[in-house]
């Protein structure tokens, strides 16, 4: 409330994470754990490349080509998040 540049609402943020409620449902019945913390995972990096504005489809590209060059430990994927997609060879929309 004190720094006038923050804005008072976070309607982007909620406009962003709206598709992740609406399916919530949908998703209430993965077949496994593992596919339930893997759609998780998913639905997570699109969206925050969404918020980001980054281009999808290269970013995507990118990190299936990174995923499919070696085995990555939990640790390392963090490598893989959009904040951290080379800019050179994505560029943001």
């Amino acid at each position: 409330m004190e720094d006038g540049r923050l804005p008072l609402e976070n309607g982007a943020a909620e406009r962003l994470a709206r598709h992740i409620a609406v399916g919530r449902k949908n998703w209430l019945h993965c077949a496994t754990d593992a596919g339930a913390e893997a759609y998780a995972t998913i639905a997570t990096v699109l969206t925050t490349a969404r918020f980001q504005k980054a281009d999808l489809s290269a970013g995507l590209g990118w990190v299936f080509g990174e995923l499919a060059r070696r085995s990555w430990t939990k640790e390392e994927v963090v490598d893989l998040l959009p904040d951290r997609w080379p800019k050179g060879k994505i560029a943001s929309r």
